[in-house]
């Protein structure tokens, strides 16, 4: 097994009525963070999980309908917040990353994909898939903001599901197992497991992370906060319009919250949780 270190960082804020994520919080707006990750692997070198807002979000979202998705969710973000200047703040530039692990479509994980030229694109092809044609309202009804996406995304996308890249069964037992879905080695070193986390968007999947001391599990937006898994907590019906299955979401979240409770240990994280500073390192 492969330790990688383990960084988590915020890029830009999005405000929404937090009840709307929790039924069981209160009724107002708050901010939101836009957490993405960057893990330093001893072989592959700089992995992003997710970016976090950019000024390609601002850019992409001016014309209709995409203006609807910022008026919705409204954004919170200064240029220095991107994945690309915080990087680039530490010395590292950002033709050196290697791999952008896509934990799913929505814009606020994938607006910076076009500042990272010579990074390949993890995800599972259902994701991708899903949204690649899609434009306009059915993009939007989605989260998918098309111009966000590279012009070779294509051709510079790893898909799990093929095999090529990731090992697709993991001789041992994982923790993982409990989710009834495919686990995947991403790169068949046990440093990152993918495993999909349907309701939220398709194709979505979370990563469990080995760090030295410590395992982390990046659930990106399966919830929204971490009262929801610990205390299997759901979104307010309303949200079930931008669900992409709400029978799905209720049976992760059940999921999640079993795994929380025989797993402790492990510090799991959803991408938009308040809990986490994105300053947490390992």
């Amino acid at each position: 097994m492969v330790n990688v270190e383990f960084d988590l960082r915020t890029a830009g804020y999005c405000k929404q009525i937090e009840k709307i994520t929790n039924n069981q919080k209160p009724f107002h707006s708050i901010a939101f963070p836009a957490h993405f990750a960057i893990i330093r692997h001893p072989e592959k070198g700089i992995i992003l999980v997710d970016t976090g807002y950019s000024e390609h979000f601002l850019q992409a979202t001016t014309p209709f309908p995409y203006s609807i998705y910022a008026r919705v969710t409204p954004v919170i973000f200064d240029l220095q917040q991107s994945a690309k200047k915080q990087l680039e703040s530490e010395g590292i530039e950002a033709a050196d990353v290697s791999y952008i692990i896509i934990t799913h479509f929505h814009a606020d994980h994938i607006s910076g994909l076009k500042d990272f030229p010579n990074a390949q694109f993890i995800c599972l092809s259902k994701g991708y898939h899903y949204v690649r044609e899609k434009t306009g309202i059915r993009a939007l009804l989605a989260g998918f903001v098309p111009m966000l996406l590279p012009e070779d995304f294509h051709k510079r996308t790893i898909f799990l599901e093929d095999g090529s890249h990731a090992q697709q069964e993991v001789v041992e037992n994982t923790s993982l197992n409990i989710l009834n879905h495919t686990v995947y080695d991403v790169f068949a070193d046990r440093s990152i497991l993918a495993v999909e986390l349907p309701g939220h968007a398709r194709g979505q999947i979370g990563l469990l992370i080995q760090s030295q001391n410590q395992q982390y599990f990046i659930i990106a937006d399966a919830v929204w906060d971490s009262d929801a898994f610990r205390y299997h907590q759901l979104a307010n019906p309303i949200a079930g319009i931008i669900l992409d299955n709400s029978e799905d979401y209720r049976q992760t979240v059940q999921k999640l919250h079993t795994f929380y409770l025989q797993n402790k240990e492990v510090k799991m994280i959803p991408l938009h949780c308040r809990e986490w500073d994105g300053g947490d390192k390992s």
